[in-house]
Order: structure tokens, then C-alpha cells, then sequence
């Protein structure tokens, strides 16, 4: 067959059809022929129609992923490639009486489950001569989506490959095919119909789950404001009235009053200590301080000072290998460290602690771990000591406010990395977590 694709395909009636899907949908399609000129589009992002296919490099990059990287798919299937501009982009091919003439792409996009390599944007902006702000803002804008849905939405593409293939060939020989094209066309836009109710339906969900979401933020906010404004002074003149309490009249009343002195004494220090951690919690929420050079081993030496009457106290041991130096937020490493250090030291079995701390180079970061020879965490609990207020234990036999590692996990996820353990009760306990190298 010697034949383009422009020659059997209805491009007007084809482009018509697919806008009013993206219309129901949000969802965009390109039909592009093997020579990569762009047949049918729409829903394509800002990203790629205001940038990369406005610089010849990036333009070229484009044409290059639409031939070259889509090349190979066989009919009935897709094949899933990340395009050489960072976005992922899905390809079914269309085929008419046996011979390749096309594809459809599903592209621009990325999934909701991973991070945009925010540093590898920037550089492409700035070798392209892109406005480096709007270009990231672009990004921005580049919708993520679930596997689910991606997979759902290339079942759709693969049937309408097939119906392209029907009416290319109706176009040849119209009088044959129309009153089975008809009936083809009127079970899509049932299909239509009923996927454009489910994502109504859906989007209706959604959007009660956002106003529910921003209606948390904002409370949580206002707590945040309200504990480090209206709640500290008059729980610090709480614990100062009850320590001077203590001071003068211990031992001059009865054992009642001095048990229960010592107990608001203790209360209102685990109070502030709680509301210090919800604090320094929801601040890292909104932590968007730029990364610096962190020389690693001068911070752990920072760390071990820090915690010296701990460590003296328990007669821990803590060694460690040399630590590198990585792009991070300082303050936020140092807490990171001084948590998981004070949790090895605490929580301590027979023994005296025993910790060891190391850093080994892997392709992209640095995985470090820490290792104690403490109680140690039954494995039912490994995704439940990371949640807010989620103890183990009881206050009176291992004190703290059970936010310590939710704030150690967010830390490690505010700077690209992961953070998990490996554990057996009465054998001690690694955590590992990961961080990205200079300029990784």
C-alpha cells in the first residue's frame, strides 16, 4: 500500500471528534504520521507547544521520540517511553490494510506517584534559552495521573486505532461499510457518554475531597499559628509557676502534694515538647529554603555534641564511617540525624547502645544507614511508626511525642530520597534513607 496516512485518514472529522473527547475527558491525544508531522492534536501542554516545539533542539528532540523511540509497536498494542524532553509519552500504532502509517500518542504527562527531576528542567531551560520560571511553572501545569488511569485511557486509544482503521477503510469504499461504521460510531459515543459520566462522577468526588483538604490545611494552619503564639506564653508561666512550686514547697507538704506536683510539672513539659514537634512538623510542610553544600561529617559531629548527656547517660557507643557532603537544608539534615540518634540511644534493650552509622555511594545518592542494637520493631509496625502521634510504646516507659520520625520521613521526602527500616524484636533495628548526591 503506497499511501500516507493524511490520505486515508479524515483529519477535520477525526480532530472534531477528538476535541469534543478532551472536552469530556481532559484528556488529550496526537495522531502523528511516521515522518512526524502532526496530524491530530489537542489537550497538548503548555510545556511542549510554548517550548520544546518552539526551539529547533527541542523541536527536534520531539520529532526524534515520534519516529525513533515510537518505532516498533505492534498492532493491538502500546509501548510506554520517556521522550527525550522528560515527559512520558504512550504509542499505539495505527495500521490500514496491514501496512504502519501512524500512531496515536497519549503524551505529556506524569505519573502522580513520582517526582519531577526539578534540577534537569532547570538546566534544559537555561540551555534552551527558555524563561527559566515560566518553563518550571509549565511543568507545573503538566498533568500527573495515576497508572490506572493511563492504562485505562490506552484500552480506549487501542480501540480507536481499530475504529481509524475501519473508517480509512470506509473511506475507500464507502457504500460497502457505512451502515457497520454507523453502528461502530454510535457504541464509541456510548463509551463516551458513559466514561464522560464516570469522570463527572469522579470529579464531583474529587472536588469534595479538595474543598475537605483545604479546609484541613487551613486548620491546620491557624493550630500551628495559634500554638506558637496564644499557646507557649501561658504554658511556659505554667511550667514556671509549677517548677518554683516545686522548688519551695517540696517536701514541706504531704507525699500527695509533692506526687502531684511532680506530675503537672512533667505534664507541662510534655506539652510543650508536643507542641514544639507539631510545630517543627508543619513548618517543614512549607520548607522552601534553597539547598547549600551540607558537609555531613561536620553536622554528625554537630549532632553527637548535641546529645552527649544522652549518650554519657546510657553509656552509648557510636561509630561511624566518613560522611559525604550533599546539596540539602542543614537544619532540617541535623534534626534528621539527632531523631533517629536519640531513638537508637533510647531505645535501648539489656545492653549498653551500641550504634553504627554509614554512607555508601549509589548511582544517584547516598544511602546511609543507622544501625542499633536496641529493642527492635516487630515488621507489623514498620509503616506505622512514620504517622504522627503513631508510639509503640507508652510515655512513661520511653518518653517522646511520636512525631520524631514522621518528621524524620518528611525531611528525607523534602530532599528527593526515601526512608525505611529493617527490624526483629530483640535484635535491634536499621533505619535506611537515601539522599541525593551534589548535583544529582
Amino acid at each position: 500500500m503506497d499511501a500516507k496516512l493524511a490520505d486515508v485518514l479524515d483529519v477535520q472529522a477525526v480532530q472534531a471528534t477528538m476535541d469534543s473527547f478532551f472536552s469530556l475527558t481532559q484528556i488529550g491525544i496526537g495522531i502523528i504520521d511516521l515522518q512526524g508531522k502532526v496530524l491530530v492534536s489537542t489537550g497538548w501542554q503548555d510545556i511542549c507547544v510554548d517550548f520544546h516545539r518552539r526551539h529547533p533542539e527541542s523541536c527536534r528532540h520531539c520529532t526524534e521520540s515520534d519516529t525513533a523511540l515510537a518505532a516498533g509497536v505492534q498492532p493491538g498494542e502500546y509501548k510506554m517511553y520517556r521522550c527525550q524532553n522528560g515527559m512520558w509519552d504512550i504509542v499505539t500504532p495505527i495500521f490500514v490494510e496491514g501496512t504502519h502509517l501512524g500512531n496515536i500518542f497519549l503524551g505529556q504527562f506524569l505519573y502522580e506517584d513520582e517526582l519531577p527531576d526539578y534540577d534537569s528542567f532547570r538546566a534544559a531551560a537555561r540551555q534552551h534559552g527558555f524563561d527559566e520560571t515560566e518553563y518550571i511553572a509549565a511543568l507545573d501545569r503538566v498533568p500527573r495521573w495515576s497508572r490506572e488511569t493511563v492504562a485505562r485511557t490506552m484500552d480506549f486509544y487501542k480501540n480507536f486505532a481499530n475504529l481509524i482503521l475501519s473508517l480509512s477503510a470506509g473511506k475507500r469504499n464507502l457504500e460497502r461499510i457505512v451502515n457497520a461504521r454507523t453502528q461502530e460510531l454510535t457504541a464509541a459515543n456510548e463509551e463516551l457518554t458513559a466514561l464522560n459520566d464516570e469522570l463527572e462522577h469522579r470529579v464531583h468526588e474529587i472536588e469534595e475531597k479538595n474543598v475537605l483538604l483545604a479546609r484541613s490545611n487551613a486548620d491546620l494552619e491557624q493550630f500551628a499559628y495559634v500554638a506558637s503564639h496564644d499557646l507557649q506564653e501561658p504554658l511556659r508561666q505554667i511550667v514556671s509557676f509549677t517548677q518554683l512550686l516545686a522548688r519551695r514547697y517540696s517536701g514541706k507538704l504531704d507525699t500527695d502534694a509533692d506526687d502531684f506536683i511532680r506530675y503537672t510539672v512533667d505534664g507541662t513539659k510534655r506539652m510543650q515538647e508536643l507542641i514544639n514537634d507539631i510545630l517543627a512538623y508543619s513548618r517543614l510542610r512549607k520548607s522552601r529554603e534553597q539547598f547549600a553544600p551540607v558537609d555531613c561529617e561536620a553536622l554528625f559531629t554537630e549532632v553527637l555534641l548535641s546529645l552527649q548527656s544522652a549518650i554519657e547517660k546510657r553509656d552509648a557507643q557510636i561509630v561511624h564511617e566518613k560522611l559525604p557532603t550533599l546539596a540539602g537544608d542543614r537544619t532540617q539534615l541535623a534534626q534528621l540525624f539527632r531523631n533517629l540518634l536519640s531513638n537508637a540511644v533510647k531505645f535501648q534493650g539489656n545492653a549498653a547502645p551500641c550504634i553504627r552509622v554509614t554512607a555508601t555511594k549509589q548511582q544517584q545518592h547516598w544511602l546511609f544507614a543507622i544501625t542499633d542494637n536496641g529493642i527492635g520493631i516487630a515488621a507489623e509496625f514498620f509503616e506505622r511508626i512514620f504517622v504522627v502521634f503513631r508510639r509503640l510504646h507508652a510515655a512513661a516507659e520511653y518518653p517522646g511525642t511520636g512525631i520524631g520520625l514522621a518528621i524524620c520521613k518528611r525531611i528525607v521526602e523534602n530532599h528527593g530520597g526515601q526512608i525505611w527500616l529493617e527490624s526483629e524484636p530483640g535484635k535491634g533495628t536499621t533505619f535506611f534513607f537515601t539522599l541525593k548526591e551534589m548535583g544529582g
